[in-house]
């Protein structure tokens, strides 16, 4: 529950909210909902409770008494309780409220990160460049059409109708009718390789396509190398990592680990930091480490040690009327942050652009 009752903690306390919410305890999940329109400048805010159970004084709405809340009876969220024993009741309250429908882009972009296989097999890609994306297996040529069916047989028998080969059509024929077959992968050795019955060639090695085809394109390439199954599907927004990307990543992390290095030289926790913005663009650079050990202090995580010296940082300069308004300036947001380990929950809320 500490991903969404994180989320919860984002909107401010209100009496008359604007933003509901439903605990479902076998789920384990909250679903949080406008129970309004939500126009730009509008601050997203939910009812936590009333206000003798608050941990922090209402102000400006002290003519009201909190016993008028209209929502006095709902419960507030379930912060720092156990799941199995929050109440049914913990609901939002404001069900009869209609829900604007609002038609906007969504919160979240799918980006598929293309590993360097899935790059050489990218739209556009000729075969020749595909040689890390093709597989070595051993084939045969059959001359009689009426010994398919038993060599099918002794393929089967062998174990050798497997997973990593289900993406390719088991026969191809060219254009002067000769039919070869694919027996087993390359990785058994030719000692291994079963007796092969009268009129089928001696095995011999080719390569083949790794995957299976997902576009018309990657079929039409692949099936000049081998016939391979066609598996279209919906496709994530491809992004290509640069020379230029892949060097900038690389040397964060190299920071990020020289930091941890160091740390573990000096008698700290060896957990390094490197926060800087994205390539081509200006902003503040941080590197850092954990000191718990050295300040004495539990909380001295290293992300949120570089989180202070961002703080710091941005404090010295400045930031102009429409950094302050959109949150540009706000904790990590806009930077990329590279940590030599992976963060606890308290140091994901940094409001990066990228771990």
């Amino acid at each position: 529950m500490a991903l969404p009752l994180g989320l919860g903690s984002i909107f401010n306390h209100a009496r008359e909210p604007n933003v509901s919410y439903r605990l479902d305890k076998k789920a384990k999940t909250i679903e949080y909902t406008t129970t309004k329109q939500i126009d730009i400048g509008d601050e997203l805010c939910i009812y936590y409770g009333s206000d003798d159970k608050l941990w922090f004084p209402m102000q400006g709405d002290s003519a009201i008494h909190p016993r008028s809340s209209p929502h006095e009876e709902s419960e507030p969220l379930p912060f720092g309780l156990p799941v199995d024993i929050e109440d049914d009741s913990m609901n939002g309250t404001l069900k009869n409220n209609p829900v604007a429908p609002i038609t906007t882009k969504p919160l979240f972009e799918i980006v598929k990160m293309l590993s360097q296989e899935e790059q050489e097999e990218a739209t556009g890609m000729p075969i020749t460049t595909m040689k890390p994306n093709q597989v070595d297996v051993w084939v045969v040529d059959v001359t009689i059409s009426s010994l398919m069916k038993s060599l099918m047989n002794i393929i089967k028998k062998n174990g050798f109708d497997t997973d990593e080969l289900k993406h390719l059509k088991r026969l191809k024929s060219d254009c002067t009718g000769k039919k070869t077959m694919i027996v087993t992968s390359a990785d058994t050795p030719e000692a291994l390789l079963p007796q092969l019955p009268n009129g089928v060639g001696s095995p011999y090695v080719i390569q083949v396509p790794k995957r299976v085809a997902n576009s018309q394109e990657q079929l039409a390439r692949k099936n000049t190398l081998w016939p391979v199954n066609y598996n279209p599907r919906i496709l994530a927004d491809e992004h290509v990592w640069s020379p230029e990307e892949i060097g900038w990543l690389k040397s964060g992390i190299d920071v990020a680990f020289g930091a941890a290095l160091q740390a573990k030289d000096a008698g700290e926790l060896p957990i390094g930091v490197h926060i800087k913005p994205p390539p081509g663009e200006i902003g503040p650079v941080v590197t850092t480490c954990d000191a718990r050990q050295a300040s004495g202090h539990p909380l001295r995580h290293a992300a949120q040690v570089a989180v202070r010296q961002i703080a710091e940082l941005r404090s010295r300069i400045e930031a102009d009327a429409a950094e302050r308004r959109n949150g540009a300036a706000y904790l990590l947001t806009g930077l990329t942050i590279f940590m030599s380990h992976e963060p606890c929950i308290m140091c994901t809320h940094g409001g990066n652009r990228r771990l």
